[in-house]
């Protein structure tokens, strides 16, 4: 699955404030950021183009990537791909802008613009296999 870069580093963000300073460490750790979180507004700590670049360019492996904003209208792809019935749970709204200061959402909008615009070019669905 992928998105706008910025609305998952605001979502990251917003995490700080809804499970704790833990929870991000660990999120860090496990995504091997080059930063931290005081970083993420201004530039990609989180290696988000990284790992975009890392999918596009996997070719041994059968793929399926979906837009966030489409999943739910893919639910067929899903299950076709994974050769079993899928069936997500209602589609809720992101809350995380409620948690974000408005400096710092102009500021990481800016700052991930380029990558947003690259993803939003991209088809609602990568698939190979």
């Amino acid at each position: 699955m992928f998105g706008s870069a910025s609305d998952a580093a605001l979502s990251v963000l917003s995490c700080r404030e809804r499970y704790g300073e833990e929870w991000i460490k660990q999120h860090f750790i496990n995504l091997r950021a080059k930063g931290t979180i005081d970083d993420l507004p201004s530039r990609d700590v989180l290696r988000f183009e990284e790992q975009l670049d890392g999918w596009l360019a996997l070719k041994r492996v059968p793929v399926l990537a979906l837009k966030y904003d489409d999943l739910w209208e893919n639910q067929d792809v899903i299950s076709s791909f994974l050769r079993f019935p899928v069936s997500l749970p209602p589609r809720r709204a992101r809350e995380s802008l409620k948690y974000i200061d408005d400096g710092v959402l102009e500021r990481v909008r800016s700052t991930y613009s380029p990558l947003d615009e690259r993803i939003a070019a991209l088809p609602s669905v990568l698939r190979t296999d």
